[in-house]
């Protein structure tokens, strides 16, 4: 009987951590994702960054595309990176998607507050005529909405400053 219960616990443990670990290789209903101008789930990223001001644990998961489905697509036709039929030239921008994990922790003994930053780069191609700035795994302080700038922000980063996000 003990050993049957082994077992199930193991063999759950195993499904439960098999299914986490290939969770950035498809969309779910629930991801924020950027294709174009167009933002999917922008409430599930408020949320988050709410949760994360009043220092609540959360978990989400950011989808952003490059090529043809950038949101700087406009700005690659004006210096000349796209094709007359509208498909981006091979090599000169990026290219894929880039899946961001971001967990914002709280640490209530040091009053100190972060976000994960877990990037999978498996489906991006990167570009040397325009590359991107991916924001690779590390830890940020907040997201911000720089309406200057017009994107939301991960901010006060370990190996940057700032990363954008997605356009507001």
């Amino acid at each position: 009987m003990i050993k049957k219960g082994i077992v199930l616990l193991s063999l759950a443990l195993l499904v439960t951590g098999c299914s986490e670990g290939s969770s950035t290789t498809s969309a779910s209903s629930k991801d924020v994702i950027q294709k174009g101008t167009t933002l999917t789930n922008q409430q599930t990223l408020d949320t988050f960054i709410k949760h994360a001001e009043e220092h609540k644990e959360d978990h989400i998961r950011v989808i952003r595309h490059y090529g043809k489905q950038a949101y700087e697509y406009g700005k690659w036709q004006e210096f000349g990176l796209i094709k007359e039929n509208g498909e981006p030239i091979k090599g000169k921008v990026p290219e894929g998607k880039v899946t961001y994990d971001l967990m914002y922790r709280y640490d209530k003994q040091a009053k100190q507050g972060w976000i994960e930053v877990k990037s999978d780069t498996s489906q991006f191609k990167e570009s040397t005529e325009y590359p991107a700035i991916i924001a690779d795994n590390q830890q940020c302080s907040r997201i911000d909405k720089d309406s200057e700038r017009g994107y939301y922000l991960l901010t006060e980063c370990f190996h940057r400053w700032d990363y954008e996000l997605f356009p507001l």
